[in-house]
């Protein structure tokens, strides 16, 4: 059961996040509430911080804070788009799109989606998951159903976008269209038929 719980926990961040736009999806819960997603620069993407946060690392031996290095990487990653276009290796609406998903991922934060679905502060998650426990822990405290979990995060994230769109940093038509794609993109149908692979070709190695 709890498989399915980390399934379908991971796919509803995943969708939120709308990493897969720019080719970096991967998953952000699991019941030990300890694997990432794309990282943005309020909460870092993580359900808990890692033990070695490499890019606090980076950030003290550059010098600088964490959110300068979470701004300078979402500056990076859009000017890479824009010379993308620049080099016509990119036409300039599905470059809007890409730049939307990156300032949509940049200022999402999953820990915090995650803290309020169950009535904690990022803090308090954040010290539960030192101490050990585990995302069935938390919720068998709360006598809360993965279900209701898992709709209590949708919640908390897609007030989020909508505190993104009201800020300007989406439109509605980008926040709508980049869930609309993830979710088809992360349905149990077509992440079936991406494990499965191509259809096999007919015939073989000396074979007809």
């Amino acid at each position: 059961m709890w498989n399915r719980v980390r399934r379908g926990v991971t796919m509803l961040v995943v969708v939120a996040v709308v990493s897969m736009v720019i080719g970096a999806a991967v998953p952000f819960g699991t019941p030990t509430a300890s694997a990432a997603t794309a990282q943005g620069p309020k909460g870092g993407g993580r359900v808990c911080k890692p033990a070695i946060d490499r890019t606090a690392l980076l950030a003290q031996e550059l010098g600088i804070s964490v959110a300068e290095l979470r701004a300078a990487q979402e500056r990076a990653e859009i000017a890479a788009v824009q010379k993308a276009v620049e080099l016509g290796r990119l036409d300039p609406e599905r470059a809007e799109f890409r730049i939307a998903a990156i300032r949509l991922r940049y200022f999402l934060d999953p820990q915090a989606a995650a803290a309020q679905a169950l009535g904690m502060t990022p803090e308090e998650l954040q010290a539960a998951c030192d101490g050990g426990q585990r995302l069935r822990d938390l919720l068998d405290a709360r006598d809360m159903s993965p279900r209701e979990f898992a709709q209590a995060l949708r919640d908390a994230l897609d007030a989020q976008v909508q505190e993104a769109v009201e800020a300007g940093i989406v439109t509605q038509e980008q926040a709508d269209r980049l869930k609309k794609r993830a979710e088809h993109r992360f349905s149990p149908r077509n992440r079936f038929q991406g494990r499965q692979g191509p259809p096999p070709r007919r015939g073989g190695r000396g074979q007809p």
